[in-house]
């Protein structure tokens, strides 16, 4: 008997698509990450996400009622952690003793925002961040680097 994963889910939600599926007589299995099988009455002591399994012959039906009743999960937008990794770094810029750490994500968010193919919000103003980050970093290496010079 082949069993193929269906989802790839949180403990709470493997225990509500398991007894969803249940009702249309679907047998399915949960697999933790190491890959051993769960017992459905320990996923509420278990933290990390779980695999949802069904047998190959029921995993077309499977899948459309799930599809049907439970949609697969939102993921955020690629761009709405590059904007974030920007705001991390203005925020970096306005604060000159963070601008070190703003200085070391900016490699980061160039190289994502070149990949990413779509200019990322408020990118100019990225770019002034990392700007105004060099001179404050250059302030603290030629400061502490005199001060043990003493």
């Amino acid at each position: 008997m082949t069993w193929h994963t269906l989802r790839t889910v949180s403990p709470s939600e493997a225990n509500l698509t398991c007894g969803f599926l249940d009702g249309f007589g679907v047998q399915l299995r949960v697999i933790d990450s190491v890959g051993v099988e769960v017992a459905r009455d320990a996923l509420g002591s278990m933290s990390s996400p779980v695999r949802v399994q069904a047998r190959e012959v029921d995993l077309p039906v499977a899948a459309e009622i799930l599809s049907d009743a439970l949609p697969e999960p939102s993921r955020p937008a690629r761009g709405a952690s590059l904007d974030r990794l920007g705001l991390s770094i203005r925020a970096c810029a306005v604060s000159t003793f963070f601008a070190p750490l703003g200085l070391a994500l900016a490699p980061t968010y160039l190289l994502r925002a070149k990949r990413a193919g779509i200019r990322p919000r408020e990118h100019a103003w990225t770019l002034a961040g990392i700007a105004a980050c060099v001179p404050a970093s250059l302030f603290y290496v030629f400061a502490f680097h005199g001060m043990f010079l003493l």
